[in-house]
């Protein structure tokens, strides 16, 4: 599964405990019904209680529940207590389930992708699922959802892909990263990251926010602690691991509002391409070929262009250079 049962992709309306209240009021068949029922007409709770096999007392309850998580609402009318449902909340609700029934389609695609997948197999399989084009990077390229509420992220060859989940994983509590749903190697040393839709932001908020990194100020704190036991790691690990990236486009917004950072991490690209092409066999010796077998298939959308003859040139020192090798 992508996420748990109760469903964590939500509505930017709605936070995640108001959606566990409406998981919650909506898991019992009574209160099901009795929803059903006010949608169509207000009903007091005298009129309701006679219609189920239970006491007065307990007939109150599931109204309460209900209540709780904004589903319907109760107003005073002489004696009598009537209930009503509430259509904004019925509303956002619907775009609730709707997303739900999303992350099923997310998880049967995933789940369909061999175990041999590399980043062409990806695409095609997430483009072949309704998810439309949203633009590309150096590093990797990105697909948007059909209801638009999620993104893939698919590189053809990103060794910092691990550190960088990893760290949306450790982080998620802060909300200082974008939710992540799921990630998964990609044979060849790609990479797939599917997340929660994001926004740009402005570049003096971006700004500012990297400012709030580089300070360890107190609001962003226990995200740096992460940021930098997780970056030491990869420098001791990762040949060419580059300096942490604080590029103004790395601060985005979240689908509730929220400034979150990312791709921080990543390969320092013009030294290891550089070694890639004046000496290849130096790269071998230090990166095994299925962890960089797509080096040249990186779009390079912002650095570009990469002309095809020069990506073949490469290919063929870094081939003649594993043929030393073995």
């Amino acid at each position: 599964m992508i996420v748990p049962a109760d469903c964590r992709v939500y509505s930017p309306e709605l936070g995640p405990d108001e959606a566990d209240l409406i998981f919650r009021a909506l898991g019992d068949v009574t209160r099901r019904d009795i929803l059903t029922r006010v949608l169509g007409e207000k009903l007091s709770v005298s009129e309701l209680a006679p219609r189920y096999d239970m006491s007065f007392a307990a007939v109150q309850k599931h109204v309460a529940v209900l209540e709780r998580a904004g589903l319907v609402s109760k107003r005073t009318c002489g004696r009598q207590r009537i209930v009503s449902a509430d259509p904004a909340m019925i509303q956002r609700t619907s775009q609730l389930l709707g997303a739900c029934g999303q992350t099923e389609k997310m998880d049967a695609t995933l789940a369909a992708l061999p175990a041999d997948a590399d980043h062409r197999t990806a695409e095609r399989a997430f483009t072949d699922a309704g998810w439309t084009w949203a633009g590309a990077g150096d590093w990797a390229l990105a697909l948007r959802a059909p209801d638009g509420s999620a993104a893939v992220r698919i590189s053809p060859f990103d060794p910092t892909g691990p550190y960088t989940a990893e760290l949306y994983r450790a982080a998620a509590h802060t909300r200082l990263v974008p939710e992540l749903f799921a990630h998964r190697r990609l044979v060849g040393g790609g990479d797939l990251q599917l997340m929660e839709w994001l926004t740009p932001v402005d570049e003096s908020d971006a700004r500012a926010f990297h400012g709030l990194i580089t300070k360890r100020d107190e609001t962003v704190a226990e995200l740096v602690d992460l940021i930098d036991g997780i970056h030491t790691r990869a420098l001791r690990e990762l040949p060419w691991c580059g300096p942490l990236d604080t590029n103004p486009s790395n601060v985005m917004r979240g689908g509730d509002g929220r400034l979150v950072v990312t791709d921080l991490f990543y390969a320092d690209g013009p030294a290891l391409y550089a070694t890639a092409g004046g000496d290849p066999d130096a790269l071998v010796s230090r990166m095994p070929e299925p962890e960089r077998r797509f080096l040249t298939e990186i779009p390079l959308a912002a650095s570009g262009p990469w002309d095809a003859a020069s990506r073949e040139e490469m290919r063929r020192g870094i081939a003649a250079a594993d043929a030393r090798r073995n």
